[in-house]
């Protein structure tokens, strides 16, 4: 008579047992997502990267013991996740404190990142002039010497111009004569200096002005701004080119 209470009792503990072990493995799922925190630098102005397509990426690096008080401007690198509740503006450098998520393979969206960025807090927020660069400038002093009062410009050249394209970390222009274009090798802190610049193969009657702001360019390691002038300097911080912001 006591059977059927018996097998009742048998099927009820093996069903708690099956649901213990299914609350268990969930339990595992959620521990499994492993969490730490870092200190990040965020650079002021935004980099093209590719992912499914073009965009812009911020530019970051962590921070360790080799550039706690200052972001390295050598080591910036493109972060392509977003980082949740952080409202980044543009002309600012950040220093955030970030919580870093491992997800497990399951959780992960096609094509995005495995690690989920959460915004803790913003430890510092400076304003940087450095996207004040990313405009068109014409030039006004060569070597101290003001464009006005040197070889006059004939109807086949132009006044020397720089335009930046931080974005793309690229300078474009013209010597007067041809059209430039190049790369933006250090950028930040006050400092510039630009790569190889290709150059068209116009000859002008007068390839003077050409040849010397050419010249100047390959000099240049820092820069100044100041108002709507942009003064670029050499090593030794001595005004090679002076501009003024185009209109």
């Amino acid at each position: 008579m006591y059977k059927p209470l018996s097998i009742f009792l048998l099927i009820l503990l093996a069903g708690c047992s099956h649901m213990t072990q299914h609350d268990k493995n969930t339990s595992i799922k959620t521990d499994d997502q492993t969490s730490s925190e870092q200190i990040y630098w965020v650079n002021s102005w935004q980099r093209t990267c590719q992912g499914v397509g073009e965009r812009l990426c911020l530019q970051v690096q962590k921070i360790n013991q080799d550039n706690q008080e200052q972001a390295n401007i050598e080591n910036w690198s493109l972060f392509y996740a977003p980082i949740e509740g952080f409202d980044y503006e543009l002309g600012y450098v950040y220093k955030i404190r970030v919580k870093e998520t491992q997800l497990p393979a399951a959780q992960v969206p096609a094509d995005a990142s495995s690690i989920r960025y959460e915004l803790l807090e913003v430890l510092d927020k400076q304003a940087d002039e450095t996207l004040r660069l990313h405009d068109i400038w014409a030039l006004k002093e060569l070597n101290g010497r003001d464009i006005e009062s040197m070889t006059a410009l004939n109807d086949r050249q132009q006044r020397p111009s720089l335009e930046f394209n931080l974005n793309k970390m690229q300078v474009f222009g013209t010597d007067s004569c041809n059209r430039l274009s190049g790369g933006i090798e250090t950028l930040g802190q006050g400092r510039i200096e630009f790569g190889a610049l290709a150059s068209t193969l116009m000859a002008c009657p007068d390839m003077k002005l050409a040849d010397e702001f050419t010249q100047a360019l390959n000099q240049i390691k820092h820069y100044q701004l100041s108002d709507l002038k942009l003064t670029l300097l050499n090593a030794d911080e001595q005004s090679i080119l002076e501009f003024k912001k185009v209109d």
